[in-house]
């Protein structure tokens, strides 16, 4: 009798798929990718404005399953599955936290990438089947499906996007979900090293997302706000030596959240009261009446679209598109100034 073969299946938003390679069983299932279970892909928002769970597995995961869709190479796939192991607590908090040594433009989580690793379980298994972590660095420029430069589309922007897209129509929703996705994805191609739509309606459905996240969550007042709070709460966390920083990189959202609720710093309170109530914290001000002027990354796209002429941006085609995309750009490159009230 044949043995049978070891498998796991995974179900995303972007379709079911049997994974029979062993290297990815063991990469599933390691203490690395599982830790992610319990870091929120929306960082320290998703203890302000809870629009659903969603966490940095689910989107590694996704990531995964969009390369597989695909059809790239296993070391691709691997790439795309591990690029966000090395997030910290509250992800893109440690933008903020680091930011003298960082810039704001730039992710904190892909400039400790190799060494995170290092520190895990995920070496011995790459190492067992032949590969090095060098063959799976995510911004070492050979995966252009899983990378690219903004404003280009690659699957960890089409991911996040789409996710947070099935998070806005409920993801109770399966019907609707599963017609929206498959309509972005049945439009959208990747053909030598670019990601591209074959359907200029498509393009821009999908461009608006980004535009519309952008402005109401990902470059909010908000957002950046809380997550500057978030960041001096941790510092002080460390300072008074609550947490640690192999805590922040190591550790999980929930556990680190219930440490800081749980301090009797007063500090640390003010810091909670301030993200928590954040609409009673500050006020909007001007260049000439400020005490803190954020500013955070435009995540805008500008999609390729196939055209008789050949392969062109979106903006090129669309200059309703355009205006919005650059004025957006504009607005968030210039940042926000505000006035602490609290």
């Amino acid at each position: 009798m044949a043995l049978k073969t070891a498998q796991t299946i995974i179900k995303t938003i972007y379709g079911d798929f049997v994974i029979t390679e062993p290297v990815l069983i063991e990469l599933l299932a390691s203490k690395a990718m599982q830790r992610l279970k319990k870091v929120h892909q929306f960082g320290i928002s998703h203890y302000v404005n809870r629009n659903g769970d969603y966490t940095r597995y689910d989107h590694s995961v996704g990531v995964f399953a969009l390369l597989r869709r695909y059809n790239q190479s296993l070391p691709e796939q691997i790439s795309g599955l591990l690029h966000d192991v090395s997030h910290t607590i509250f992800s893109h908090v440690a933008d903020y936290l680091f930011e003298n040594e960082h810039n704001l433009e730039h992710s904190y989580q892909d400039s400790i990438h190799k060494w995170f690793l290092e520190k895990t379980d995920i070496v011995g298994i790459v190492t067992k089947y032949g590969y090095t972590l060098d063959d799976f660095m995510h911004k070492n420029g050979n995966f252009p499906a899983l990378e690219q430069d903004l404003p280009n589309l690659c699957a960890d922007r089409i991911e996040y996007t789409l996710y947070e897209y099935a998070i806005t129509l409920g993801l109770d929703n399966h019907d609707q979900i599963r017609e929206r996705i498959e309509y972005f994805l049945a439009h959208l191609h990747f053909e030598n090293g670019l990601w591209f739509f074959d359907n200029l309606a498509a393009a821009r459905a999908y461009a608006d997302l980004p535009l519309e996240f952008t402005r109401d969550r990902w470059a909010s007042v908000c957002a950046m706000y809380t997550y500057t709070m978030a960041a001096k709460m941790l510092r002080r966390a460390v300072e008074i030596k609550l947490i640690d920083y192999d805590t922040i990189h190591f550790g999980t959202d929930d556990d680190v959240w219930q440490k800081m609720q749980a301090s009797r710093d007063q500090q640390i309170q003010d810091y909670l009261d301030k993200i928590c109530h954040y609409s009673h914290a500050y006020r909007l001000s001007g260049a000439n009446d400020y005490n803190m002027h954020l500013k955070t990354k435009f995540r805008g796209v500008d999609p390729l679209v196939t055209t008789l002429q050949g392969l062109q941006r979106l903006s090129k085609l669309d200059p309703e598109f355009e205006r919005a995309f650059m004025a957006l750009k504009a607005q968030v490159q210039q940042g926000a100034y505000i006035k602490s009230l609290v």
